[in-house]
C-alpha cells in the first residue's frame, strides 16, 4: 500500500453532538444534576404517592430488593383496581359515577398506626363499592393492627 498523505479535512462534529449540549436547559457536558432537581416539574412514576408510598420512593425501585418488592405489591393492587373498575364499568356505571359513589365510604383509622394514602384509600372505596358494602363508615382500625403485626 502506498503512503496516501496527511488527511486534509477535518472532522466536524455530528447533529447529535452539536444540539445534544442543551437538552430543557441543562448543560449535558457541565455536570449531572439530581435526578429529583430534573423533574421537579413532572416527576418520573416512582417520585409519585403510591398506594403503600405515601411520599414515592426515594431512589428507582428496582435498585434495592426491598424496593422491587413493594413496587411489586403497588402494581398488584394497580392490576387489581383496574379489574374492580373495569366490573363496575361492565355493570352500566360511568368512571365519573365510580369515583362519586365511591367516595361516599370514609374509613375510621388508628392514630397510631400510618395512615392510608390517598390510592389506597380510593382502592379501598372501589373495592367496598364493588363488594356492594351497605356501611358508609368503615372501621379499619383492626384490618390496619392486623396488616402493621404481619408485616412486621
Amino acid at each position: 500500500m502506498a503512503f496516501v498523505g496527511p488527511m486534509t479535512r477535518t472532522r466536524q462534529p455530528g447533529k447529535v453532538s452539536r444540539h445534544a449540549e442543551k437538552v430543557q436547559g441543562l448543560d449535558l457536558f457541565d455536570g449531572r444534576k439530581l435526578a429529583s432537581e430534573l423533574y421537579k416539574e413532572e416527576p418520573l412514576w416512582w417520585m409519585k404517592p403510591g398506594y403503600l408510598t405515601p411520599n414515592g420512593y426515594d431512589e428507582p425501585p428496582h435498585w434495592t430488593m426491598e424496593g422491587y418488592e413493594v413496587a411489586i405489591e403497588e402494581m398488584t393492587y394497580g392490576v387489581m383496581e383496574q379489574q374492580l373498575i373495569s366490573e363496575l364499568k361492565e355493570r352500566g356505571m360511568t368512571i365519573e359515577e365510580i369515583r362519586a359513589k365511591a367516595s361516599s365510604y370514609e374509613f375510621i383509622e388508628d392514630d397510631e398506626l400510618p395512615k392510608m394514602t390517598d390510592k389506597m384509600k380510593f382502592f379501598m372505596q372501589v373495592l367496598n363499592l364493588h363488594q356492594g358494602t351497605d356501611q358508609e363508615l368503615i372501621d379499619m382500625r383492626d384490618f390496619q393492627r392486623k396488616f402493621v403485626v404481619d408485616e412486621i
